[in-house]
This record gives C-alpha cells, sequence and structure tokens, in this order.
C-alpha cells in the first residue's frame, strides 16, 4: 500500500481517501469520518485479512484510537504498537 507522493517530493501519509500507516509491523490503512452526532473510523489490513469497524452515536468519542486498539487486539498484539 503507497501513500501517494506530492510533486514536492515529499511523503504523505494520506493516499487516496485512505491514510496509511504499520501497527506492530503490518502495513494498514483506515479512514475515518462523522458528523454532528456520529463518530466512524475503518481499519484494514490486506497482508493479514483483517480489519475493524468503529461506529458511535457521539460527535466527541475518539473513533480512531478506539479503533486502533480493537485493531491490536484483532491482530494479537500488544497494546500500543501504532505508529
Amino acid at each position: 500500500m503507497d501513500a501517494q507522493k506530492p510533486s514536492d517530493g515529499s511523503k504523505d501519509e494520506y493516499g487516496l481517501g485512505w491514510e496509511t500507516g504499520t501497527t506492530g509491523g503490518v502495513a494498514e490503512v483506515g479512514h475515518g469520518g462523522g458528523q454532528q452526532g456520529t463518530s466512524t473510523f475503518i481499519m484494514i489490513t490486506p497482508e493479514r485479512q483483517a480489519g475493524v469497524v468503529v461506529l458511535i452515536n457521539s460527535d466527541n468519542a475518539d473513533a480512531s484510537g478506539l479503533a486502533t486498539r480493537l485493531f491490536e487486539i484483532v491482530l494479537g498484539l500488544p497494546v500500543g504498537e501504532h505508529k
């Protein structure tokens, strides 16, 4: 999974609407959103054929933080290895 490459040569962690990263050395992509009264986040890793989706009925919740912690559990990783 490659992030987009801006014309100025800088690196961007965002590619075609998905943010790229690694969790415990496993490549992952994610995307979040929301509107008044909701927060959402999805994280997937094609390499492990796994993912999580968080849908919250609050716009003050940390959907991406919860998704990351759940993702670590799904992958069997110690909590806190997300970069």
